[in-house]
């Protein structure tokens, strides 16, 4: 039986297009009851996904151990270790854990008392607040007003002795609710971001490297990171930055001499990209605060120098220097539209990939408000595997040619023809370059793709992998768009009908093209603008694509399409809507689509008046909206099809739609 996944609810905030692959919901599945058939596909749904929801489980402690040493079945002891009693009680974390008697890996946290709990007779619990922790504090007039922070970012991992835990189960057994809070960042950046009272927020280490610029990506694949040792002791004394992000520098830390006994060999060297290891992709995964050292390889022989940070390799023992170029790297990934608030509900049993993601508490309660959760991690039988040499060199060579140089190596030849005779475009992609158009490409001229038949994108006559650079040979179509090309309302009408399918087909299988134009259109026939020949686009022959998707994304299926959320820059005419920092993808894509439309369609509206209402509506652009392209579709379906067939053939004398009102053929005859 297939396990059922549902995405995550996303706040307003999230942008939905980098959170696409984080987190699942399991549907009708029991974790403290699973098959080796089921708990497989947990395990693989589990680091594709980096955290996995169970809603209305009853775990008891054994159960919850057995479940959580399952990804892990060599592992034993508490992530943090158990029994250490004298130099814990020095620890950080000491106050915030209570130990399950009968079942020493799983901890008992929470807030206010309790009493007769799993063999404890009673339990004070108190939240960590940012209070204790932070150099500065919300005043307490914000504070009562709901404002709070996000207290510690962290992976669960002791840093010393013992390896970093696979995963991480958290369950809600008990859960306080109330008014959501602002936590706020205080960093001087303006940012806030609600939450539910009492959340774990979540931000994934995936994205956290994937968003770098790339001399910090060469950076973070080049490091390793070299904790303290007892670090949560050596951290007891300092205070941490108003984003919990890492530690303020002020001299604080312990002395090592005044540590709890340490040894150099139990000091853990950690690179600070993890890879996962059913995906293959690398985690920016550094608990900051515990960070002593960073240790940064030379780059790579052959990588581009140019620019380049820390080239020849460094040896950073400065923590102004370590903190410094942490954050920069770090802080990116915590901006509220990357941040995951859980909405705790009770009997959650939340499942996280402790190596693919950071989590913190964040919020206050009053000392009345009972909360109590079970955690159980375990001090993994293995050290996590950071990027091979082929991670470093790829990383530190796709940039060897600028993206300036690759422009101009990435024109359409447009004079070639290949052994068989026929004219081609041949356009050059590089590795280097940042594009999805590659994959997208590969997607569109599958065997499934090309089964569709509103795939009305250019063909691909041959793939060509010359090192780290594509040749994409494509037939050498021309421009739809001229002015002397159409005759006939048939040969419009039909024209805006494989375009809407187009785009309807995109959507479906989430593509956004992000830059459609006239020019990035294409039809099966070359000949010289100025020559008008008959027949060329006539429906029965004439076929119409969608050339150059370097801009384009491909994001995640299971996204809904009116949730999707970008960033990234679209369409240069669109100066208007450019100005909105986050926007929806598929409803500008579709924006620009209707408006293009409109330009060579619209001036048919003599001839079939229901093309005007029509484009009205089509062209307003509606950001929550990012379904519109197949319902478009439809709508001018039910409009083509009542065109009688004699309208369908009348010769036009109008070419486009521009300024309000249709345009006569300007090298025709004046009418009389």
């Amino acid at each position: 039986m297939a396990i059922e996944l549902s995405p995550l609810p996303l706040p307003p905030s999230a942008d939905a297009t980098k959170l696409a692959d984080f987190g699942r919901e399991v549907k009708g599945v029991d974790p403290a009851n699973l098959t080796p058939e089921l708990f497989n596909e947990i395990e693989q749904a589990l680091y594709k996904h980096g955290a996995l929801l169970f809603r209305n489980a009853k775990v008891t402690p054994a159960q919850q151990y057995a479940f959580t040493k399952a990804f892990d079945p060599e592992s034993e002891s508490y992530g943090h270790g158990n029994n250490k009693t004298g130099e814990t009680k020095k620890s950080i974390l000491h106050p915030d854990l209570k130990t399950i008697p009968s079942v020493p890996q799983v901890q008992l946290i929470g807030n206010g008392t309790v009493y007769d709990h799993e063999g404890l007779a009673e339990a004070k619990l108190k939240h960590p607040s940012h209070k204790t922790f932070h150099k500065t504090v919300v005043s307490p007039e914000d504070e009562a007003k709901g404002v709070t922070r996000f207290y510690r970012w962290h992976i669960d991992a002791a840093l010393y002795d013992l390896n970093p835990p696979k995963v991480t189960t958290l369950y809600g057994i008990t859960v306080p609710h109330g008014e959501k809070q602002v936590c706020r960042y205080d960093d001087g950046t303006g940012d806030k971001l609600e939450v539910p009272l009492g959340t774990t927020a979540f931000v994934s280490g995936k994205v956290m490297f994937e968003i770098l610029p790339e001399e910090l990506k060469s950076v973070a694949v080049r490091t390793k990171v070299k904790y303290a040792p007892h670090p949560y002791v050596w951290m007891a004394p300092v205070h941490a930055m108003s984003t919990g992000l890492g530690i303020e520098v002020e001299g604080l830390e312990l002395p090592l001499s005044e540590l709890p006994p340490w040894e150099e060999s139990k000091l853990k060297i950690l690179p600070i990209l993890w890879k996962n290891p059913v995906t293959g992709d690398l985690h920016f995964q550094v608990h900051p605060c515990g960070a002593m050292e960073l240790l940064i390889d030379p780059l790579p022989e052959g990588a581009k120098r140019e620019g380049a940070l820390y080239p020849d390799g460094v040896h950073l023992t400065d923590l102004k220097e370590v903190r410094g170029l942490l954050y920069k790297m770090q802080r990116p990934a915590i901006a509220p539209s990357l941040v995951y608030p859980h909405d705790w509900r009770e009997d959650d049993f939340v499942l996280f990939h402790n190596r693919g993601v950071l989590h913190t508490v964040v919020g206050a309660f009053t000392p009345d408000q009972v909360r109590v959760f079970h955690q159980c991690n375990l001090a993994a039988s293995d050290e996590p595997v950071g990027p091979s040499a082929d991670d470093v060199k790829n990383v530190n060579t796709n940039g060897l040619i600028s993206s300036a140089t690759m422009e101009s190596l990435s024109p359409y030849v447009r004079a070639a023809r290949d052994t068989k005779g026929r004219e081609v475009m041949i356009k050059l992609i590089s590795d280097g370059m940042p594009s999805q158009e590659l994959e997208i490409l590969k997607f569109l001229n599958s065997k499934e793709a090309r089964e569709d038949p509103r795939n009305h994108t250019i063909p691909v006559i041959e793939f060509i992998t010359v090192e780290m650079f594509t040749f994409v040979v494509m037939p050498r179509w021309g421009h739809p768009c001229d002015p002397v090309g159409f005759q006939t309302v048939n040969e419009v009408l039909y024209f805006a009908k494989t375009i809407l399918e187009a785009f309807a087909f995109l959507h479906e299988n989430r593509i956004a093209h992000l830059d459609f134009l006239e020019q990035n259109m294409a039809v099966n026939a070359l000949y010289h603008y100025a020559h008008t020949i008959d027949g060329l686009r006539d429906p029965v022959s004439a076929k119409y694509a969608l050339i150059d998707f370097g801009n384009s994304y491909k994001y995640h299926p299971d996204l809904a399409l009116d949730e999707a959320r970008e960033t990234k820059p679209f369409h240069f005419r669109l100066h208007h809507v450019r100005r909105t920092e986050v926007y929806n993808p598929f409803a500008v894509d579709f924006y620009t689509c209707a408006t293009v439309l409109q330009r060579w369609t619209r001036h048919l509206e003599n001839f079939v008046p229901e093309l005007g209402p029509f484009f009205e509506s089509m062209t307003k652009l509606d950001m929550n909206c990012g379904s519109r392209a197949s319902e478009a579709l439809r709508m001018f379906m039910e409009i083509y099809d009542k065109v009688p067939e004699s309208v369908l053939h009348q010769t036009i004398d109008t070419w486009r739609w521009a300024g309000g009102k249709s345009e006569r053929k300007f090298w025709l005859a004046p009418k009389s």
